[in-house]
């Protein structure tokens, strides 16, 4: 006996890139409309001291039941016309699951990209899938949430259909704590992490290779609006990702 998980009602996981491909037919054409209006009332405006920062600035709408909006790379000039457009959808499915659809515009080179999402807490699974009109399916991952004696368990395998890369993660939560290892088949290195909540704002987590032993640190700082994101590689280099959003609802990165 075949037993299949719904992802809609009477849908099974065969033919969720079906409803993929069809809702991003649907949000193209939303987002197609937008770049007349956004290309024909932002003109002429200048970003100074922005050089050097790889900033972007995201304004999302409301449109009926979708999110719609477009996003710029802010450098030394705002361009005329914005990098992306995108349209997003959520809708409720069966098992109490939640299914979404976004879908990116790229103004430059044309392409339409889509990722479709379907996660369910009562099954504990949660999947996703992407696509693009280049080069079609891209990337599916699938993860697992389960509680085993009173601690959360999450298993996850994703699949880079363009670089054939398949990576597997498992963490093991305990109360403020995080245990996890990861590997993949491309560096070939097992990863063993751990992230602790020191309060409500700060999050630490360190990590290392269990192939050469190096080292990262990693270090979350959140504020009412916004979070700031440090990754420090001894030696070798510090990233900082801060995100704040804005007074009308624009997100900044």
């Amino acid at each position: 006996m075949k037993h299949s998980i719904r992802l809609l009602p009477g849908v099974g996981l065969d033919t969720f890139i079906s409803y993929l491909i069809f809702y991003s037919y649907l949000l193209i054409k939303f987002i197609l409309i937008f770049i007349k209006v956004i290309t024909a009332s932002v003109k002429d405006t200048n970003v100074k001291g922005a050089d050097g920062l790889n900033l972007e600035w995201c304004a999302p709408f409301k449109f009926k039941d979708y999110v719609v909006g477009f996003k710029y790379k802010l450098g030394d000039t705002l361009k005329n016309a914005p990098e992306t457009l995108f349209a997003k959808k959520s809708l409720s499915t069966g098992a109490d699951g939640t299914a979404s659809i976004e879908a990116n515009y790229n103004v430059a080179d044309k392409t339409l990209s889509a990722i479709g999402k379907w996660a369910s807490d009562k099954v504990g699974l949660a999947i996703s899938a992407e696509a693009n009109t280049s080069d079609k399916l891209t990337k599916v991952k699938a993860v697992s949430t389960q509680t085993v004696s009173g601690n959360k368990v999450t298993v996850g395998a994703e699949y880079d259909v363009l670089d054939k890369k398949a990576s597997v993660s498992t963490k093991l939560a305990v109360e403020d704590t995080v245990v996890g290892i990861s590997y993949d088949n491309e560096d070939k290195d097992p990863v063993l992490s751990v992230s602790h909540q020191l309060d409500a704002k700060n999050l630490f987590a360190p990590s290392v290779s269990l192939k050469n032993g190096a080292m990262k640190y990693g270090w979350t700082r959140k504020w009412s609006g916004g979070s700031a994101d440090l990754a420090l590689t001894p030696g070798e280099k510090l990233n900082v990702v801060w995100k704040d959003q804005g007074a009308n609802g624009g997100n900044h990165h």
